[in-house]
């Protein structure tokens, strides 16, 4: 007898509290099957208590229709099954949410998600459950109830997408009689990495700190040698990943490492090789012919060792995206490199304030590693996988999201290539970075080494009036700028004219808003003096900034922002909407102050704290626009 859905007191309380999102969720799912017990659910399987969420609430739907509809019994049923694997010397322990039996004999993976919880990004990791079971199990589904896909493992075919695809024992039964494919080594070797692979960020970072401690211990590297190194080895990682899934050996293992000592070739010589490959086919133009990777052999095998369990590939791209940031991050604060760098909290705060759209082409002009390139495109390509339903025109737009909307312009060659690199490992793709000083591309007359981007931007400034966006936090914004004193550039300039000398900020200032297009938004830290300065020429940028753009938001950041990174410059991030006849924006400027941007700012390194202002703010700003 099936007892009815109630509501304890405590329920009520508890349901009070919970944020309005999370209490959305949870309506679809109230049935009266779903026993609720004083915050939590009474499996119907099992009868053990579990915490009352909207994902819980979709397993316990899927129980009963198991059991109650499709002829399963409930002792054929193992909730939260522990699936026991081991690669190289790592041992994991994953949890199916469901594994369903005809008697004793595994049938279906079942992995339940909370309504409107996208399905399609556990894909691969519930076909991993199916793969490095013993013994394998044919059938695959993933639901949220709404929605559902049912997989033939044997055949890695999407077989149904519906609830109603989930097998009755009957048919469970004949399946299972006819027997199941056996699994190629390679099959299974790269569902062992897909269920090792990395979801939390954190532990992203600590693995690629593990790598650069082994890398730091070879003498003769610098910080930027031996960041280089590690994107090479990520890059072949990559690579071999790729060829995996089309059927051939990855050779990034120390199995495959141990064949090539046999023959006599040691573990650089043999990386080398794929890399060589990488090179001609996929990295045309990113490295010299003849650059290698330049890393002694012990060192290549401990972080091969130390990688090869982790699919990068299978890996979220936002979970690699934070955690690759972390590890620059790691490799770049204080003095060696950490002018170059913009803490992500502050880099994901200006994207999201300025919002970047589908087909938006987005500049930063002194883009460093390319952080702000890197999160905007995890900010667009959601927006593609969120409001397009068309799985082809998905790829379309993500293809020109990666080859023609990301522009990033960098004065350093090594982190121009780093930019590359770093949008290669995220995007694969970087057509449009380049290396150059962006103060010399306004105008025709630049220096011969400038032809290439002038001509681009030229054609962009004269088909669509300038870039939608630009974000960027330039050197001078970590006190690093120095005057410019060549006459030639500070005559491209209204601020720079008749000059002598002029500060950088003020005409990359002037820079950013002629780039933009009429219309166009732009984000950028800038050091307090632009805003309170009683200087001349410092009142002749304001005035131009209120000729040329309205001021929408102006957000203080707290002092030490910077710290981590070498610098103690107090900053602001100024965003500004170029003038357009067609935009009447509001009379009054949002104004913020964040104490607290997610770290330490009395520190000199980088460390968490739980307090961060930004993404309040960020909510206050979308209320008063009305968004």
């Amino acid at each position: 007898m099936r007892k009815r859905r109630r509501r304890s007191g405590r329920e009520k309380t508890l349901n009070k509290f919970l944020p309005e999102e999370f209490r959305k969720q949870l309506k679809p799912i109230e049935d009266e099957e779903v026993e609720i017990q004083r915050g939590y659910i009474k499996d119907y399987v099992t009868g053990k208590l579990f915490p009352d969420t909207p994902e819980e609430r979709v397993r316990q739907k899927i129980e009963h229709l198991l059991v109650d509809k499709l002829g399963y019994g409930k002792y054929e049923i193992d909730v939260e099954k522990v699936i026991e694997v081991s690669i190289g010397r790592k041992k994991v322990h994953p949890r199916a949410d469901l594994v369903v039996r005809v008697g004793v004999t595994p049938v279906m993976v079942i992995e339940t998600k909370a309504p409107k919880e996208d399905i399609t990004i556990y894909r691969d990791q519930a076909k991993s459950y199916a793969k490095v079971h013993k013994p394998p199990i044919p059938i695959v589904i993933l639901t949220n109830y709404t929605n559902t896909e049912v997989w033939d493992i044997s055949k890695d075919k999407l077989i149904a997408q519906s609830i109603t695809g989930i097998l009755p024992r009957e048919k469970a039964s004949k399946l299972i009689s006819k027997g199941v494919r056996t699994l190629t080594t390679n099959e299974i070797e790269a569902a062992l990495r897909t269920l090792v692979t990395f979801i939390d960020p954190k532990e992203f970072a600590r693995v690629f700190d593990q790598c650069h401690d082994i890398i730091r211990t070879q003498r003769g590297l610098d910080a930027r040698s031996r960041l280089y190194e590690m994107c090479k080895l990520i890059l072949v990682k990559l690579y071999e990943e790729d060829r995996e899934e089309k059927g051939k050996e990855n050779r990034f293992t120390s199995r495959a490492i141990k064949k090539a000592e046999n023959l006599g070739i040691d573990a650089t010589a043999f990386i080398n090789k794929s890399f060589d490959e990488l090179k001609k086919s996929k990295l045309v133009g990113l490295f010299d012919p003849e650059e290698k990777i330049e890393l002694k052999p012990h060192t290549v095998k401990e972080i091969v060792e130390l990688l090869e369990i982790y699919s990068l590939r299978k890996t979220r791209e936002d979970v690699l995206g934070v955690a690759f940031e972390t590890f620059l991050r790691g490799m770049m604060t204080g003095r060696e490199l950490g002018e170059f760098f913009t803490p992500r909290e502050v880099v994901e705060f200006m994207v999201k304030l300025v919002d970047p759209q589908i087909g938006e082409k987005i500049l930063d002009p002194a883009c460093g590693t390319g952080g702000f390139l890197i999160w905007s495109f995890f900010h667009v390509l959601e927006k593609i996988r969120n409001n397009v339903t068309d799985k082809d025109q998905q790829e379309r737009l993500i293809e020109k999201l990666i080859e023609e909307c990301l522009w990033g312009i960098d004065i350093d060659s090594y982190l121009e290539r780093l930019c590359k690199i770093n949008l290669k490992i995220h995007g694969d793709g970087y057509r449009h970075i380049y290396r150059g000083n962006s103060l010399d591309i306004i105008n025709d007359d630049v220096e011969p080494e400038h032809e290439e981007i002038r001509k681009e931007l030229k054609n962009i400034l004269e088909q669509e009036g300038g870039f939608d966006i630009i974000l960027t936090n330039p050197p001078f914004g970590s006190g690093r700028g120095k005057d410019i004193t060549e006459k030639r550039l500070l005559e491209k300039y209204e601020n720079g004219k008749g000059k002598k000398r002029q500060i950088p900020q003020i005409l990359f200032l002037e820079l950013c808003i002629r780039l933009l297009r009429p219309g166009g938004r732009m984000a950028i830290v800038i050091p307090d003096s632009i805003l309170n300065n009683a200087g001349k020429d410092y009142r002749k940028i304001r005035e131009y900034i209120r000729k040329n753009a309205w001021i929408r938001a102006l957000v203080s950041l707290p002092p030490g922002t910077f710290n981590p990174y070498g610098s103690g410059v107090k900053a602001s991030i100024l965003y500004v909407q170029k003038k357009a006849p067609n935009i009447k924006p509001k009379d009054e400027v949002f104004m913020a102050i964040a104490n607290y941007v997610g770290y330490d700012t009395r520190r000199k390194d980088y460390r968490q704290i739980d307090k961060n202002h930004l993404p309040q703010i960020l909510l206050s700003f979308k209320k008063w626009v009305g968004n």
